[in-house]
């Protein structure tokens, strides 16, 4: 009897999941029931037994994004990107943060590598044409919501701030199509806006 106690140990701890592993995981189900503190505290375990857990510093990020402590997301999504230099989402959420403390220049950077990693990053190059209408360069953010569109053509936000900035310019034609676009992908915010300024 005793041997089988000493192999079922065995099996445990051969198979029992990391700690950093574990710790993560209780952090993500903290965060999904909206527990945000105690996700934290999970996440912070899991660091302190590893470190360079990227995930674990990414869904700190996260957690951090949620409760709008911009620079301490930063942070996180540093720490993920020293460890795993091409995570696009870890750049692209680099440049949320930067936008929502009004740093254009560095969220605008932020992009640029994300897009870097990976050029049919759709999200990236809308959230680009967002900072660039910030800094008044209207024609390179019709091009990054275009491409935005291209890599994603039901992509509705990126439809309604083209539509939007092209109206916004003059160009009524323009404007509708993407409009009606939107419209058609189901967004109702577009569908008002079209019968209001193309019908």
């Amino acid at each position: 009897m005793r041997y089988i106690y000493f192999f079922i140990l065995l099996a445990y701890f051969f198979c029992a999941p990391p700690a950093n592993i574990k710790y993560n995981d209780r952090g993500v189900e903290h965060y999904e029931k909206g527990e945000l503190n105690k996700a934290i505290e999970q996440y912070k375990l899991a660091i302190q037994n590893k470190p360079k857990d990227a995930d674990a510093h990414y869904n700190l990020g996260l957690v951090y994004d949620k409760k709008g402590e911009w620079d301490n997301a930063i942070g996180e999504y540093k720490k993920v990107i020293q460890y795993r230099p091409k995570d696009v989402d870890a750049y692209n959420n680099l440049g949320v943060d930067y936008f929502e403390k009004g740093d254009w220049k560095s969220a605008e950077e932020s992009y640029l590598l994300a897009i870097q990693n990976k050029p049919d990053f759709s999200i990236a190059h809308k959230n680009l044409g967002v900072v660039y209408e910030k800094q008044s360069k209207a024609e390179k953010a019709i091009e990054e919501y275009n491409l935005a569109i291209k890599y994603k053509p039901k992509y509705i936000n990126a439809h309604f701030n083209l539509a939007a900035l092209y109206l916004n310019k003059g160009m009524k034609k323009e404007g509708c199509q993407h409009l009606y676009k939107a419209k058609e992908f189901g967004d109702k915010e577009s569908k008002e806006l079209f019968e209001k300024h193309c019908l």
